[in-house]
């Protein structure tokens, strides 16, 4: 019998919970046997697929807050430490605070700043030695431009059609026949 979608969707979030608690796909499958599910390998991967959809989207909508949740925490665990008089430890609580945020550039982003001024230095050269050499090269002769040749335009001579026994016969006339 065809699990309804409320069922289905029972299932799904079963499924999840599963895997976050590190199942892989042949333990789900056991489970799925174990409850009488009654589903067939595939139908068992497109339940698993359906959570890891699921898991994704829910870190995608969650991470702002989560972030702001951390923020939060050591701005608390801040204010926890100060008051206490543990300042090495809100020290800490400060540096994990502006790692957090970014502040402190990492390993990798001054590696890449490293190459980009590097990059830039060797760009700055190769333009000077451009400029150099252009400003070494001797103008290009100016060539001579041709003149340009007279158009001659013939225009043919007009044809007058008239009729044959409308002229005296010593001009000279040209037929309708041809």
């Amino acid at each position: 019998m065809k699990a309804s979608r409320a069922e289905v969707a029972k299932r799904v979030k079963v499924v999840l919970d599963l895997r976050l608690g590190g199942a892989g796909r042949h333990e789900i499958r056991q489970y799925s046997a174990t409850m009488g599910w009654g589903l067939k390998p595939r139908q068992v991967d497109e339940y698993i697929h359906r959570a890891d959809v699921m898991l994704v989207e829910e870190q995608k909508t969650n991470r702002k807050m989560v972030f702001a949740l951390h923020l939060a925490r050591r701005q608390y665990l801040y204010a926890k430490a100060v008051a206490a008089g543990k300042f090495q430890t809100a020290l800490n609580i400060l540096n994990s605070d502006a790692k957090l945020r970014g502040l402190y550039p990492n390993k990798d982003s001054k590696n890449l700043m490293m190459m980009v001024k590097d990059l830039s230095r060797r760009l700055d050269e190769l333009n000077d030695r451009l400029r150099a050499y252009l400003q070494n090269q001797p103008s290009p002769p100016e060539m001579p431009q041709p003149a340009p040749e007279p158009i001659h335009l013939q225009y043919p001579q007009p044809v007058e059609l008239v009729d044959q026994d409308a002229h005296p016969p010593s001009l000279p006339v040209r037929t309708l026949a041809g």
